[in-house]
């Protein structure tokens, strides 16, 4: 364990050393720009970041990596809310129209009970 942290410590140390830390902090600052895109224009974004430079240290690499697996997530999660929003109101719809088939059904049974009623009541009064 103490092998693990002291050879983490040593990959930051090296990539400090080697790497100029104001150009990488730029380039992870424009990368995480808190404007989320879709997954895919971020993962071509994080890719492109990649290949332009380097000489990325792990630590980087590993914040890149996470980067993108948060926002494939919320991207995700966004589509999934969007889905649940368009079922409940496709449902809704529905109920309504299941509603005014139900009024419109009850209104012509109704009918037909008091015409036929009516007619019964007609023939049953009549001389015969």
């Amino acid at each position: 364990m103490v092998a693990i942290e002291a050879g983490a410590e040593a990959d930051l140390r090296g990539a400090n050393a080697s790497n100029d830390g104001n150009h990488h902090e730029s380039k992870l600052s424009s990368t995480f720009s808190p404007t989320l895109a879709s997954s895919s224009s971020a993962s071509a974004a994080a890719a492109a970041a990649a290949a332009a430079s380097p000489g990325l240290g792990s630590v980087e690499r590993v914040l890149l990596s996470i980067h993108d697996l948060m926002e494939s997530k919320l991207h995700s999660e966004a589509r999934r809310h969007h889905r649940a929003d368009r079922d409940e109101r496709m449902t809704s719809e529905w109920s309504a129209a299941a509603a005014a088939v139900d009024r419109i059904s009850f209104i012509a049974l109704a009918a037909l009970l008091v015409a036929g009623s009516a007619i019964f009541t007609v023939l049953l009064l009549l001389p015969k």
